[in-house]
């Protein structure tokens, strides 16, 4: 039997604690809600001018604690956050790799080659939406993921496929026509 070290022990007694089912999520939620509404403002402000930071603190500590009370939605929180470290990963690996047969100065994608960068945003964001989907869970266990995957398959015949590129064919077809020529 492989023996504990000692920040391995620290692990499993923060974890006994509830550490990472109560603590971290509630954090998190609380983070992101005062936030939101400290930026927002939707609360009102005060007659200075600052935003109504007591509201603030007092709606997300109740949200941060509801959301903890909910273990589903803490273990999807959980589930989401640790695939989404993984994606955050593996950019990071591509745009290093990338970045090895640039030369310097030459990795600003957004200002030099912008149909590249709204690709790879748009691949990452739909990952994101397939992890949200994958960390989603039904009443019976399974992943909302699994869910739309077997309403795609079953619902995709010849006839969907082809109502389908024909509407996608239709709006790059206007997309085309209707789009400004550039200047140079």
């Amino acid at each position: 039997m492989a023996e504990t070290t000692l920040f391995g022990g620290v692990i499993e007694f923060i974890t006994r604690l509830g550490f990472y089912d109560v603590i971290l999520p509630f954090l998190l939620v609380f983070t992101l809600v005062y936030a939101i509404l400290d930026k927002t403002r939707v609360l009102g402000q005060e007659k200075d001018g600052s935003p109504r930071r007591n509201l603030n603190s007092m709606i997300a500590f109740v949200m941060g604690l509801l959301v903890v009370s909910v273990k589903p939605l803490v273990m999807a929180i959980n589930e989401y956050l640790a695939n989404i470290v993984v994606l955050f990963i593996i950019s990071v690996f591509f745009m290093v790799a990338i970045g090895v047969f640039v030369a310097q100065g030459e990795f600003d994608l957004h200002a030099k080659n912008k149909p590249l960068f709204w690709t790879i945003v748009g691949v990452i964001a739909f990952a994101m939406i397939l992890l949200i989907l994958h960390a989603l869970h039904t009443s019976d266990g399974e992943t909302w993921l699994s869910v739309v995957g077997d309403f795609i398959s079953s619902a995709w015949t010849s006839q969907a496929a082809a109502a389908v590129l024909f509407v996608v064919g239709l709006v790059l077809f206007m997309w085309f026509i209707t789009r400004k020529e550039s200047s140079s």
